[in-house]
C-alpha cells in the first residue's frame, strides 16, 4: 500500500485537468482514494446489505412528470 500512496500526488496532478469535475468533486476522489490506500475506509458487512423494498424505488412509469426548461 505504501507505493500505491506515494502516487498520489501524480493522481491528483492527473485529476487537475479534468474539466468534466469540479474542484470539489476532484477533492472528495481524492480523499476517498487516499483512505482506501491507507486502510482507514469503513469495511462494509455486506450482509447488512438489503435488497430495497418497492416502497423505497418508484417503477419510473409512476414518477411524477417534470415540466421541460425546469432548472
Amino acid at each position: 500500500m505504501a507505493a500505491a500512496t506515494e502516487k498520489l500526488p501524480q493522481l491528483k496532478s492527473a485529476t487537475d485537468g479534468l474539466s468534466e469535475m469540479s474542484d470539489n468533486e476532484r477533492s472528495g476522489f481524492i480523499n476517498l482514494v487516499s483512505r482506501y490506500l491507507s486502510g482507514e475506509a469503513q469495511h462494509i458487512e455486506w450482509s447488512k446489505i438489503q435488497t430495497p423494498t418497492d416502497e423505497i424505488v418508484v417503477p419510473y412509469d409512476k414518477m411524477a412528470n417534470v415540466s421541460e426548461g425546469i432548472e
